[in-house]
């Protein structure tokens, strides 16, 4: 979308906000505000399921709190998931994201490899956003689900349950690298 029509619509939702409450008009104005900025709005949701999973039936892509230092991925029957370092900042992604996952036995809950683990990369002092980096989260390509450091990261600001803004992107030095692996 054009940053005029974003800020349009953005100036819209403003002005609705000042006698409405509802969450998704509030979700809105935000995605709108990042779209009048000129940046990209994703849908996590898709993004997930357009990359797919790997060989060995585990997300080729990591979303993690932008403080933590490793992420949690538990998969879940249809085809789902949740990525969490602590239980209160997780992002669940629903049902059929992915194929169903391979069951050890006949039970549903017996899933193989259930938990993966992988390293959270660092934010550089160029991209380093104001305010806690708990609010942000960090979407990267996972080579191999081991604490690995990633390489390529992208900044992340949450609109809503799926809806993300992309904040910065950049690539890993090898020297950052270094620090993320020895955390």
């Amino acid at each position: 979308m054009p940053k005029e029509k974003a800020e349009k619509e953005w100036k819209t939702y403003s002005a609705l906000l000042k006698t409405r409450k509802e969450d998704y008009l509030k979700e809105l104005k935000q995605a709108y505000y990042h779209m009048k900025k000129g940046r990209k709005i994703l849908d996590i949701y898709e993004v997930f399921k357009a990359t797919g999973v790997n060989e060995n039936e585990e997300p080729k892509l990591a979303i993690a709190p932008a403080d933590a230092k490793e992420i949690i991925f538990e998969k879940r029957n249809p085809g789902g998931g949740i990525f969490y370092d602590r239980p209160w900042q997780s992002v669940r992604l629903p049902d059929k994201t992915f194929p169903e996952w391979t069951k050890n036995g006949k039970y549903d809950w017996d899933i193989k490899n259930e938990r993966l683990s992988t390293t959270v990369p660092i934010i550089p002092a160029p991209f380093v956003p104001e305010g806690k980096l708990g609010n942000y989260f960090l979407l990267y390509e996972v080579d191999q689900w081991e604490l690995a450091p990633p390489r390529d990261p992208i900044l992340l600001k949450r609109i809503s349950r799926n809806v993300f803004a992309v904040l910065a992107c950049w690539r890993l030095t090898k020297l950052e690298r270094a620090i993320v692996y020895g955390r």
